[in-house]
């Protein structure tokens, strides 16, 4: 009963805030410079509303990482921005990871179960879960809220999800840091920006053909 009225609570509060404030509404819209300009007339609680935002990214990403991301370098600048996306981000995919294994583990089991590859994956966690969760952070195969889920329902322990988050998540982060920064100064950086962009379309490819490859692939002694 506790855990159906803790989820209640979250989801109100989730809900609340992309509904019914005016951030929400901003986030909703996906519009970078709007995100900007809201966070830099908040002052020193701006912090604290990026974490609320990359927070609620994490559980329901309707709006792109790299938005949230390019809107912490243009704030707090490029270095301590992708210092904060990339702590808030790690601190959000421990919630994930904590909420789906001790309170909501049947949402976290619907969510992914649409994902036939992590059925196929289940049986090497024990043995392989640190490079496997290292591999989906450093490339995208499947999305970061589902990578976060499958952690909380699998036999991963939680030192390996923490290590190979803390460790995945430095290059994408920084990627799309320097992306959703460029974004807004294409004129300064356009050949940057392209070669960004070309980077991050290859790890996108390179993550659905995996997810292709292994879904399809017969793994042995999969039943």
């Amino acid at each position: 009963m506790k855990k159906i009225g803790l989820i209640i609570i979250v989801v109100f509060f989730i809900f609340y805030v992309i509904f019914q404030t005016h951030f929400g509404e901003i986030l909703r819209q996906g519009n970078l410079t709007m995100l900007v300009d809201y966070l830099k007339s908040l002052g020193w609680i701006a912090w604290l509303i990026s974490f609320i935002a990359i927070l609620i990214q994490t559980f329901f990403p309707f709006i792109p990482f790299v938005i949230l991301a390019g809107a912490n370098a243009l704030v707090f600048g490029i270095w301590e921005g992708f210092f904060m996306s990339w702590l808030f981000a790690i601190i959000g995919a421990i919630v994930a990871f904590f909420f789906s294994r001790y309170i909501a583990q049947e949402f976290a089991k619907q969510q992914t179960k649409k994902y036939p590859l992590l059925k196929k994956m289940e049986h090497q966690i024990k043995d392989n879960g640190f490079l496997i969760f290292l591999l989906g952070r450093l490339i995208p195969i499947l999305p970061s809220s589902i990578v976060n889920f499958f952690g909380g329902i699998s036999s991963l322990d939680f030192r390996s999800f923490f290590w190979s988050t803390f460790l995945g998540k430095l290059p994408m982060v920084f990627l799309e840091t320097m992306m959703g920064h460029d974004i807004i100064f294409f004129k300064q950086h356009p050949k940057r920006l392209v070669f960004l962009i070309l980077i991050f379309g290859t790890f996108i490819y390179l993550g659905y053909w995996i997810n292709k490859r292994f879904t399809n692939k017969k793994i042995p002694n999969e039943d």
